[in-house]
């Protein structure tokens, strides 16, 4: 009888575990580096004037030298139980090299893949001129300039007529 009071207690005790720790996915909480901070702000910001809602609730953003050597930035949607994890990784010894626009492009390219969820876009005009942000080369900072209202509004899909006549502003990144 004692035997079987002693399991008795023993599940009662590991049943009882938090919520966290007894298999239901509780996804990280919004962690970006403070570096990368104001350029998902302004993504966010953008996004929000398109008229798209996506949450940035869990998204992780941050510094890394383990990527493949050339790549600068990377992110990885992993499921669990669930849930979605949404993370960026940036090559920190490449980004201190970027321009302010350079580096707008690689977070909104790859916040474009963990945010909303786009795919890699491969087409050029005749001219080779990317059509989109998700272009799987760096655009460079004259194209992206010159093309930023277009890359902008094709970024956001249901982009509002305020998308197409956005100016960069560096500013904001200083």
């Amino acid at each position: 009888m004692f035997n079987y009071f002693l399991i008795f207690i023993l599940l009662i005790i590991t049943s009882c575990k938090p919520k966290s720790e007894s298999g239901v996915f509780k996804p990280p909480a919004y962690n970006v580096h403070t570096e990368l901070q104001p350029y998902v702000e302004t993504f966010k910001e953008k996004m929000l004037l398109a008229g798209v809602s996506r949450s940035t609730k869990h998204l992780q953003a941050n510094f890394s030298e383990s990527l493949l050597p050339g790549e600068v930035g990377r992110c990885t949607l992993t499921s669990k139980n669930g849930g979605t994890i949404s993370s960026i990784l940036i090559s920190k010894s490449i980004w201190e090299q970027m321009t302010v626009e350079n580096r707008e492009e690689v977070i909104y390219h790859e916040l474009a893949h963990c945010v909303l969820e786009r795919k890699v876009h491969i087409t050029a005009t005749e001219n080779g001129v990317p059509i989109s942000i998700m272009y799987p080369t760096h655009i460079g900072d004259i194209l992206y300039l010159d093309h930023y209202g277009e890359y902008m509004a094709e970024l956001f899909s249901n982009s509002s007529p305020e998308m197409l006549t956005l100016e960069f502003d560096d500013s904001t990144y200083q």
